[in-house]
Order: structure tokens, then sequence, then C-alpha cells
């Protein structure tokens, strides 16, 4: 973060708030922060290039530095950041002096661990549930009987879903909004995923939103186009019908028609959604990389996203009764391929060029 503090301290009065004080203080680098300042929306335009205006009752201007999305709100001084209902999130970290700055004596709070207070506001739930997405612990005690204010359920906030999807507690976040409604109001294709069952020989974790929740939880790195593809891997299986012993037949073609309208909806960028298409459209391939013809995967095998679908491939059979002998076969392929591309006397496919001996 203190690359980002050196970016912020050009323009004016800032303050980590929230979810985002917290994250700074536990020396965490999430995807998307949330800062207060003092700046108006000229002054931020006149002086970091990129802003834009996000339209969200949550931030009044953004702009992405240095891999992460800063989410302003204009305020009129420290005294008007915006507050919670829960403890700790009102302590704040004022980038210019680089200090934590305790509104309301929750430091000895966050020293125990300890969390009070329940979410009312949509801004209270939001933090909290970015907050959970980025925390190795359980979801807190409490909430099950709370009810989501209709601003949660109404609003299509990408930075939202971008940062509890790049958390390493996406999958408890994630449930919790599927309990909450959220996941129907707004992805409802997805939540019908939770009705498909599949063999349990197979798939010990039952249905098909189980799974996907279980895939998340084997991401050794967690950049937006994995994760995005992960929770939307097994979209097609909720219209996929059944063709002789295959039970979602054609399901990742299926799903990667689903998901670019989709995605297009929330506003994500072209290439991200590019990226997530080809994930999830190729994501049965690594299974069958050493049976196929050439002329069938080259296209696939050729992308410099194959790395990536590679680690698709594992989370999905890390989830499963599988095992990962499949995924170590397509690892051994594929660095075959890529050794064969490199000799100048053999194709790509492996086998000899003419006129070599």
């Amino acid at each position: 973060m203190k690359k980002i503090d050196t970016f912020l301290r050009r323009g004016g009065e800032f303050w980590y708030f929230g979810k985002s004080a917290l994250d700074r203080y536990e020396n965490k680098r999430p995807a998307v922060i949330s800062v207060a300042t003092t700046a108006g929306l000229g002054e931020l335009a006149g002086t970091f290039d990129g802003i834009f205006y996000p339209g969200l009752d949550s931030a009044d201007a953004a702009l992405i530095y240095d891999g992460v999305t800063i989410l302003f709100t204009t305020v009129d001084s420290p005294g008007t950041v915006p507050r919670f209902n829960m403890v700790p999130f009102n302590m704040l970290y004022s980038v210019a002096d680089g200090k934590y700055l305790d509104r309301e004596g929750e430091y000895d709070l966050l020293r125990k661990g300890m969390q009070e207070g329940n979410p009312v506001s949509g801004r209270d739930w939001t933090h909290l549930l970015r907050h959970i997405a980025w925390s190795d612990g359980d979801v807190p005690g409490g909430l099950s009987s709370l009810s989501f204010p209709p601003s949660l359920l109404r609003e299509q906030d990408r930075f939202f879903l971008e940062d509890i999807l790049t958390g390493p507690g996406a999958h408890l976040a994630l449930g919790l909004l599927k309990e909450k409604g959220w996941i129907d109001a707004h992805f409802p294709a997805l939540a019908q995923l939770a009705r498909v069952e599949q063999n349990k020989e197979f798939h010990p974790e039952g249905n098909v939103w189980e799974h996907t929740l279980e895939t998340l939880k084997y991401r050794k790195e967690r950049p937006l186009n994995l994760s995005l593809s992960l929770l939307f891997h097994d979209l097609g299986k909720g219209r996929a019908e059944e063709v002789g012993q295959n039970r979602f037949h054609g399901h990742a073609q299926i799903g990667a028609d689903l998901i670019r309208p989709l995605l297009r909806e929330w506003d994500f960028p072209d290439d991200l959604i590019n990226e997530v298409v080809y994930l999830v459209a190729h994501h049965m391939m690594p299974a069958a990389i050493e049976r196929l013809p050439y002329h069938k995967k080259q296209e696939t095998i050729e992308s410099e996203l194959f790395p990536q679908l590679l680690e698709l491939y594992r989370c999905d059979l890390s989830s499963s009764f599988h095992g990962l002998d499949g995924y170590y076969d397509a690892c051994r392929y594929y660095k075959s391929f890529r050794r064969n591309r490199k000799n100048p006397y053999r194709k790509a496919d492996g086998s000899l060029k003419r006129g070599a001996s």
C-alpha cells in the first residue's frame, strides 16, 4: 500500500476507511480500497489521470492504479467520513500523517480481534462482506437473522464483486450472499446451480453451487480472470441436457455463451470478459488434451491463457474425488508442447519437420 499512499499524497487529504483501514492495518493488499477525501471531483480529475465516475451509491469517483481500484468518497472533513454500525470499522488511516485515527476507542478491541455491532446500512454490509472475503476465519455469528437492505440487492457494483472474488475467503462471502438472496437477485442462472445435483461418487460436495464454492478454496493465486472463471465455470450445467453417458453435454460452451452478455451488463472490461469466456469455454479440454488431434486443440493450447486454464482445471479437480493425475498429465503435455515449439527440427505437435532426421 505504500506505493499507493505516495501516489495519493499528490492530491490532498485522504483517509482509508471501513474495511480498507483494517486492510491497511493488517498489511493486506486487496483488489479494491475505499478512500475518503476532501478533494472535490474536479480536483481529483485535475490531479489524477484516468479518473472515472462509476455511478454508484458507494463511491463518487474511481481510479485504477498499480493494479488496485481506488474508490473515492468525497467528504467535507475527517469528521464526515462515513461511519459504520460495527466495531472496529470506524478506524481511519490518514495517508498524509501515516497514522491511524481511533475515532471511537476501537483500537483495543481491534488488537484483541474482537468485533461488535451488526450491519444495518448497505455500506455496513458491503464493507463487512468484503472484510469476510479477505479474512481467514469463519463468518461472524448472528448474521443469518439479519436482512439485506434493498439497495444491496439492486445495485450492480462490479468492484464489490471483484474485491470479494479476489479474497482468500471468497467462498465464505459468496455463501452468505447466496443465503441472503443477493446471488438470486443478480445472477439467477448461478443461483439455479444449487438445485442441480451431481454424482456424489466424484463430487462429494453435492450440488453444482457447493462445488463452485469449493473450487475457490484451492486457488494458489487469485487473479480476477481466474476467480470469475471458477465462479461461472459450470454455469452451463443449469441448462445442459443429458446425452448418452454425458450428464451435462456441452455445458462448457453453454456457460461461455451465457457469460459474455452477463459480464457486459456489469460493465466489466472487454479484455477481461474475453479471458473469462476463453477459460470457461475450454475448461474441459485439459482432461482430454492428450487424446485430441492436434488441429482440434491447437488454438487453445497456443493461447497465452493456457497456463491459467491448467490452474482452473487443478482447482476443479481438487474439489472432487477425481484426484490430480489428469492435471499432472496435462502439465506434462503442455511442457512437451512448449519444448517442441522451440525445437527447430520438430513441429509443435512433436512430429519431425520435413527434412529433419
